[in-house]
């Protein structure tokens, strides 16, 4: 699901408040076009669809660590080292 008029999904605004800790004033900062009442709609809908929506952000989470795995022996040397720079740093 994605807020109308948009391309934002409603799961995108859930992360950003439960992961990120963002209210809802910060996140209609971070998207331009985004009223109070949208993001306050899209929250409501998370937690009305919580199973369903979390089940999404944890397929995406999985696909996306699949990606990393066989995608990792394709990058260069200089990409390893930044990541494990990164990861050295506590970044992902």
């Amino acid at each position: 699901p994605m807020i109308e008029g948009t391309r934002i999904k409603v799961q995108v605004i859930a992360i950003d408040s439960l992961y990120w800790g963002l209210s809802p004033e910060q996140i209609q900062g971070e998207y331009a076009g985004l009223t109070l009442a949208e993001v306050y709609s899209a929250l409501a809908y998370y937690w009305d669809n919580k199973e369903d929506i979390d089940q999404q952000i944890e397929d995406e989470k999985r696909f996306v660590d699949e990606m990393r795995r066989r995608n990792e022996p394709f990058q260069s040397e200089f990409a390893r080292r930044v990541k494990a720079k990164a990861k050295e740093m506590g970044l992902r």
